[in-house]
């Protein structure tokens, strides 16, 4: 399964980008949750607003009886699967479904062990040494 990934659309983490594996995300403004909304003096999101979801091959967000609702896309939703682009809204905050970059960074990766893989096999490879004649060849050349 990809991990799923929420970059944060406003508020003071705007820009910052939330990973995880799951099973099981929880967001809400509870410090106890893996991804903590903002809290303010009159908040409309709840201490335990909603989770995210690994199952059935794909992430799903699902409410959990919050007050304000949860909205993916600007629709209110109790359960809904997400896909990449997909806005979420719990109260003030707003996060964006990421696309996961794994497919071309594991490609990147393996090319990169490949080159290295390559270079030591390269660098420690035995050499035959050369006889006498040749090395003296080279040199007086080289002069």
């Amino acid at each position: 399964m990809r991990p799923l990934r929420l970059r944060c659309l406003s508020g003071p983490r705007r820009g910052q980008e939330f990973i995880s594996s799951g099973p099981r995300i929880r967001i809400g403004r509870s410090r106890d949750n893996d991804i903590i909304l903002v809290e303010s003096e009159s908040p409309p999101s709840s201490g335990r607003h909603a989770e995210a979801v690994a199952e059935r091959g794909g992430w799903w967000i699902v409410d959990a009886g919050s007050t304000n609702g949860t909205y993916v896309n600007g629709v209110a939703v109790d359960r809904r699967r997400l896909k990449t682009g997909d806005v979420l809204g719990f109260g003030d905050d707003q996060f964006v479904v990421a696309g996961s970059r794994g497919p071309v960074w594991l490609a990147l990766a393996a090319v990169a062990a490949l080159a290295v893989a390559g270079a030591a096999a390269y660098t420690t490879r035995k050499r035959a040494p050369l006889p006498f004649e040749q090395v003296a060849a080279a040199a007086a050349r080289s002069v």
